[in-house]
């Protein structure tokens, strides 16, 4: 059996299913309740700047605060 830890909350994912209960930016591991908060803190961030937020254009952004995360 396998068994993920997430980078950023350092707790197990059981059983890791991808894309469903965890996903990997770059090569780290990130469950599905820190990727759905730091989504939600970008698109606060963007409509507060009265912008429509768009993933696209903010993806170098949104790897390198996930990695930051991650390194704490």
């Amino acid at each position: 059996m396998n068994y993920i830890t997430c980078d950023m909350c350092k707790k197990v994912v059981s059983p890791p299913q991808y894309d469903r209960n965890y996903n990997t930016v770059k090569r780290l591991h990130v469950c599905r309740k820190c990727m759905l908060a730091t989504k939600r803190d970008f698109q606060d961030k963007s409509e507060a700047e009265t912008k429509a937020y768009d993933f696209l254009v903010k993806k170098e952004e949104f790897v390198s605060t996930v990695e930051r995360k991650c390194s704490r």
